[in-house]
């Protein structure tokens, strides 16, 4: 019998993302709108986020 799935709580705006996300790219694909002045989106799970690409700290949740 496997141990159930850790599911993490979701960021708030300004935490730190963690060592782990992932930068997404192809954004059109997914319908968000592009990055721009010093943000990105990032992926941590299932969740998708946007946060400064500098400092890593959350800006919003883009999914839910």
């Amino acid at each position: 019998m496997a141990a159930p799935a850790r599911v993490a709580e979701p960021l708030a705006t300004g935490d730190q993302l963690p060592e782990d996300a992932l930068t997404v790219i192809g954004t059109d694909y997914l319908g968000l709108p592009p990055a721009e002045d010093g943000w990105a989106y990032f992926r941590v799970g299932s969740e998708i986020y946007r946060a400064d690409f500098q400092t890593r700290r959350v800006i919003a949740q883009v999914s839910q």
